[in-house]
């Protein structure tokens, strides 16, 4: 099993202008579109219980990054947050998955979620400490969390 040791969700506040605030983590349930099956059947369902679907299915690292990028042969630096940075690393690293699969002979991941889900469901130990409250540099991230290990931020 792995076991997570803590959660800190990033946030800050609109009074912090040096870092260019609000901005932070996020996430909740649908309003919009119901709760998908893959979710059902796992903890996530112990916060969303049919509300709707929760987003985000994972969280990868929103600190500020410097990224690279061309179109044309020259680079382009930039400094990204947020989903900025954590889509593309996500997107890289499932394309590198589905290199190695292709070259095994075995089919690509396609749709990830349900899969994810279910690895969550076997691979993940639940957790017996609380969340943390996070922050970076300032402000926090203070609303109730719900059981553990599933939250709708981390």
């Amino acid at each position: 099993y792995l076991h997570i040791q803590s959660q800190i969700a990033w946030n800050i506040s609109a009074a912090d202008t040096s870092d260019s605030g609000p901005a932070g983590s996020s996430g909740g349930i649908s309003s919009v579109f119901s709760e998908p099956s893959w979710q059902k059947s796992t903890e996530a369902n112990s916060v969303i219980q049919g509300q709707g679907r929760g987003v985000p299915d994972i969280a990868a690292t929103a600190n500020n990054t410097w990224m690279y990028a061309s179109s044309d042969g020259s680079l382009l630096q930039y400094e990204v947050w947020g989903t900025s940075i954590a889509s593309p690393l996500v997107a890289g690293l499932v394309a590198e998955m589905d290199a190695v699969l292709t070259h095994e002979g075995r089919p690509p991941l396609g749709f990830a979620d349900p899969s994810i889900y279910a690895w969550a469901n076997r691979m993940v130990a639940p957790m017996n400490s609380t969340s943390t409250t996070g922050f970076l540099p300032t402000g926090s991230y203070n609303s109730t969390l719900p059981t553990l290990p599933f939250d709708d931020v981390t």
